[in-house]
């Protein structure tokens, strides 16, 4: 093909062609996390201006958002085009409307066969390649769909402690995927220094947060069981009443070592362009709790009518000489 034939083609890879790819439950069915992102492109969701049209920059941060998120960041799709004037025509086609954001329920499968009565907000599977997240009673373990351990609670653990410490780490997924659901406008980005990768046990973790212009961030990390812990300040950020100040292009830079519990945590940022009390109260009232479908409830009460961006990033950890 001519390169001047090529100057009109927006090219889509799934991954870097040396890396395979690995489909993953999606909605109850095993299937690519492109393909699923690229047909809610062609329904409408990507085209953020309401003209119609799908533009290079609209799909590019459409499929990256929502691809690394749904797969914890393991990929990472490529857009290639000859130009970012090209779009893609939605002339005709009915624009799906976004609905009101609400914590989805997720499916679980019980490795062990043995299930809990009192866990809210899942839907018990049978077969474990459908299901978000998989627990096995006797290692009492967590593992999320994409085979990363996320969880392991402690055997000197209550009955009625793993079971609330269970029920928060079930609500911090479900919160995850509304926050990955919502409609955002310049989002930040978080990234660990030394990449996605798994962190053992004493090794140091740097997170950055960046954002292209000023903002005013809410930065909280989500813990393995689902405990919110908020950072009011880092060393050299300019700290506001209402969060942290972001300064365009200068990283707020975060360090975290890896110790048990083992598993994965979420640092998760929202930026807003003007001070928010709601927020700062918001954070103020549910730090150091396990109640992810509140803070949701209340989070969107806040939000409604607001721009604001959203990031994240995960910490998988593991102890030294675990290679399961």
């Amino acid at each position: 093909m001519a390169d001047a034939d090529l100057e009109r083609v927006i090219r889509i890879h799934g991954q870097d062609r040396s890396m395979a790819i690995s489909e993953i439950a999606i909605d109850g069915q095993v299937r690519g996390a492109l393909s699923h992102a690229l047909s809610r492109v062609l329904r409408g969701e990507a085209d953020t201006n309401g003209d119609a049209r799908v533009s290079v920059p609209e799909l590019k941060r459409f499929l990256e958002r929502n691809v690394e998120r749904r797969t914890e960041f393991m990929q990472a799709p490529e857009v290639v085009s000859g130009s970012d004037n090209l779009s893609i025509d939605l002339t005709g086609r009915v624009p799906k409307r976004p609905t009101s954001p609400e914590m989805p329920d997720l499916r679980i499968f019980f490795a062990d066969g043995l299930s809990f009565d009192k866990l809210a907000g899942i839907t018990e599977v049978h077969e474990r390649q459908l299901a978000d997240l998989a627990y096995f009673g006797a290692d009492r373990e967590l593992v999320y769909k994409t085979g990363d351990l996320v969880a392991k609670f402690s055997p000197d653990d209550s009955d009625k402690e793993l079971v609330s410490k269970l029920q928060g780490a079930i609500d911090k997924w479900r919160l995850l995927e509304l926050l990955d659901s919502l409609e955002t406008s310049d989002d930040p980005e978080i990234r660990l220094s030394e990449g996605n990768r798994l962190y053992r046990d004493g090794e140091i973790a740097t997170f950055e947060v960046l954002s292209a212009i000023d903002r005013f961030a809410l930065v909280f990390n989500l813990a393995h069981d689902g405990t919110m812990q908020f950072l009011a300040r880092s060393g050299g950020q300019e700290l506001e009443r209402f969060g942290i100040r972001l300064r365009a292009g200068r990283p707020l830079k975060l360090k975290a070592r890896a110790g048990e519990p083992f598993g994965a945590d979420h640092l998760v940022a929202i930026t807003t362009a003007n001070a928010s009390e709601e927020l700062a109260d918001l954070a103020s009232v549910t730090d150091g709790n396990r109640n992810g479908e509140e803070f949701a409830r209340r989070l969107i009460q806040v939000l409604d009518g607001m721009e604001f961006g959203l990031g994240r990033v995960g910490l998988f950890t593991r102890a030294m000489g675990d290679d399961a």
